[in-house]
């Protein structure tokens, strides 16, 4: 696809008002169009731990969301940048969802609410979300100096599907499955109709 020569980052830093901590501090989101595809992906969960001596992938991953749908001009106001934020953020401040997924597979999580994720809020006042489906032709990762980086897919759930996928790891991976036969995959959208 083709990537923005800007990046999309905010104007202040969150981790410095209180937010987690990227590694390098540097918060920063790539823009890529493919066709009529909008892909967010974070930049800068990756970057070094600057206090580390040694060479280091920082979280070893990036967060990575797609969509079809139309979204507004600037992005930062979208539903899209909303999702892929918010994912970004929990995985900073969780600082083992790379190890979590490596080990388990596709993850479910839920976001804080937010207005442009209200379209799917949950009666919990939060939104669902599948990390960590590989869709076909996609990279798994790419090599740093310090090691390898997972491109963490996420893909906005339904209500219905992230109740399913809280019951276990076995309705996880049948919603992963549903997603590669409805062709949606790993891609979100606030028009495609729930699986479950």
């Amino acid at each position: 696809g083709d990537v923005s020569p800007d990046v999309l980052a905010p104007l202040l830093n969150p981790g410095l008002m209180g937010g987690p901590l990227w590694p390098d501090t540097r918060q920063a989101f790539q823009v890529i169009r493919r066709e009529l595809r909008t892909l967010i992906m974070s930049d800068g969960l990756a970057d070094p731990f600057g206090e580390d001596p040694e060479p280091n992938p920082g979280f070893g991953l990036e967060a990575l969301a797609e969509t079809g749908d139309p979204l507004p001009e600037p992005l930062q106001g979208s539903w899209l940048f909303e999702l892929v934020y918010q994912v970004a953020q929990q995985c900073a401040f969780h600082g083992g969802i790379r190890e979590l997924i490596d080990r388990r597979g596709v993850v479910s999580l839920e976001l804080p609410l937010t207005a442009t994720l209200e379209p799917v809020a949950t009666s919990n006042g939060t939104a669902g979300v599948l990390l960590g489906t590989l869709p076909p032709g996609y990279p798994a990762g790419f090599e740093v100096p310090g090691g390898s980086v997972r491109v963490i897919t996420a893909k906005l759930l339904w209500p219905a599907e992230l109740e399913y996928a809280a019951t276990g790891k076995a309705a996880r991976e049948d919603l992963a499955r549903r997603f590669v036969a409805d062709g949606s995959l790993h891609r979100s959208s606030l028009t495609r109709l729930p699986v479950v």
